[in-house]
């Protein structure tokens, strides 16, 4: 946690014998102590995180909804490194010390699927997913539903186009060159807003 969010120095957890609860407490650098009801979303959320990373008993899916949420933007990337910590590394370990452990979160931030994309040997160990909605035209009917279209993390900066004869549908890929493009959407012309100011 400290490594999460600055000026923590330790966490505890407390009977509140009065109103028959644990509490959370974290204390502060400069000795200052808050309680669970008075910490923020984000830091609960991260220390929910850190629990599960230390719970030798966790095990299965862990799906995480918009992980950059209530987090300092500077922060994303060790975030990204604690959920990275909470799955199985089969690549790396013949034999996990951990149950078998799979994360899956899903974001609108192309800050947090930047830091992902530049994970080291995530090709390796993840996936990255681009979620569309679509049209399909049936009959005369029109319905919507998402279609999930994995981003190739190869060298071939071209989407693939895959014919799978089972289910007679066009299986499509997500190139680099369309990822970039995505990341590139939310770019901040920082030197035009520092111009104006006084």
């Amino acid at each position: 946690m400290a490594n999460l969010i600055p000026g923590i120095v330790s966490m505890d957890v407390v009977e509140d014998e009065i109103e028959k609860k644990y509490v959370i407490k974290a204390k502060m650098d400069d000795g200052r102590v808050f309680s669970s009801q008075v910490l923020s979303e984000g830091t609960l959320r991260l220390l929910a995180l850190c629990a599960l990373k230390h719970d030798e008993q966790h095990r299965g899916v862990l799906c995480f909804e918009e992980p950059e949420n209530g987090v300092n933007p500077t922060r994303i990337s060790q975030v990204l490194d604690l959920l990275r910590g909470l799955t199985t590394d089969f690549v790396r370990e013949e034999k996990a010390p951990f149950p078998a452990r799979q994360v899956l979160i899903n974001t609108h931030s192309p800050g947090l699927v930047a830091e992902v994309y530049k994970m080291k040997g995530i090709e390796k160990f993840g996936s990255i997913f681009f979620a569309r909605l679509v049209t399909h035209i049936q009959d005369g009917k029109k319905t919507q539903h998402t279609r999930l279209q994995e981003v190739e993390l190869d060298e071939n900066p071209q989407a693939k186009i895959n014919f799978d004869p089972k289910i007679r549908q066009v299986r499509r890929s997500i190139g680099k060159a369309e990822l970039v493009n995505y990341l590139e959407s939310v770019r901040f012309e920082f030197e035009s807003s520092l111009a104006n100011e006084p």
